[in-house]
């Protein structure tokens, strides 16, 4: 069975969050034989009222960086990407989120790592966030990294381990495909798995004896994909709201990652993503890895499909 995925695009800032994504998705890559495409994207525009001699004198100067800026992304990129990863970087102008959504769609991309800030309230509505309009609009797997309460990366650039990871479920469907991935990263990154069953309130206190959870808990565990056995997998049944118990769950783990799916509901016609998986992604102490409804290309490989994401022909 092939290591997945192969080809990791990795949007950057040249910021602080930029470092700890380009460790994560090296590290990935590192670990699944995979290459990684860094993309910056220049957002520069002028207000339509400065003047044609300031906009000309302004368009000189980002001429003048322009043709300096690929030496500084890849200056800004190398310390981050262990020697052995391949990788290349690419300069786009435009909008952030667009762009990306543009090139991750056209270049058979399998997975795409990127930093969030993981704004709330007021100024998460005035500001918004790329990395969730990323989410909303991809159909392959968003591994979201942003600064986080206890860091795995040593020394700053050092080697990047992933000890836990934490899987929530519910009873979709897509389910599957998630367990499925978090299996594949357990094994990739040697660590050890928790798989998350979060019940509403009411009914799991209706499980009124120890026994009766034991039973659910062992259901659980013989249901689930062989791929997840061998060791099995820990299993949590938790009862209240899902976010707030995902989030619970992580910090009490030490999780240093995230497997969960995106959580689709139906608005205008279109899926868009689910509250539990966008509340995890804004205040998750680690990493998310946010999975799309459709089935991975490596599953598609396994069943003879052929269908990629959003157009045919696309898997490797």
């Amino acid at each position: 069975m092939a290591l997945w995925p192969k080809k990791i695009l990795v949007p950057v800032d040249m910021g602080e969050l930029s470092m700890l994504a380009l460790q994560y998705a090296s590290a990935w890559a590192m670990a699944c034989g995979g290459q990684l495409t860094i993309l910056l994207v220049e957002d520069y525009h002028l207000p339509s009222y400065v003047g044609m001699e300031i906009y000309s004198e302004v368009g000189k100067i980002l001429q003048r960086e322009a043709l300096k800026a690929p030496e500084k992304l890849r200056q800004f990129v190398q310390p981050y990407i262990h020697p052995l990863v391949k990788w290349e970087c690419r300069l786009e102008k435009g909008l952030p989120a667009p762009t990306i959504l543009g090139i991750s769609s056209q270049g058979e991309f399998e997975a795409i790592v990127m930093g969030t800030h993981g704004r709330s309230g007021l100024r998460k509505w005035l500001l918004g966030s790329v990395a969730e309009e990323v989410i909303h609009g991809t159909n392959i797997p968003v591994l979201t990294v942003r600064k986080m309460q206890e860091t795995v990366v040593h020394g700053g650039r050092g080697p990047l381990t992933v000890r836990n990871i934490l899987c929530p479920v519910d009873d979709r469907p897509s389910d599957w495909n998630t367990l499925e991935v978090a299996g594949r990263l357990r094994r990739v990154f040697d660590a050890f798995l928790t798989v998350l069953k979060c019940h509403p309130l009411k009914e799991f206190e209706s499980f009124t004896h120890r026994e009766d959870l034991v039973i659910r808990k062992q259901r659980f565990l013989d249901a689930l994909p062989p791929s997840l056995h061998a060791p099995s997998p820990e299993v949590l049944l938790r009862g209240g709201d899902a976010a707030e118990v995902i989030l619970r769950e992580a910090d009490s783990l030490h999780s240093n990652l995230i497997v969960m799916g995106r959580g689709c509901r139906p608005f205008e016609g279109n899926a868009v993503v689910g509250t539990t998986a966008l509340r995890v992604l804004r205040s998750a102490p680690c990493p998310v890895l946010i999975i799309p409804e459709a089935p991975l290309a490596w599953e598609k490989e396994l069943l003879g499909i052929s269908v990629g994401y959003g157009k045919e022909g696309s898997d490797k």
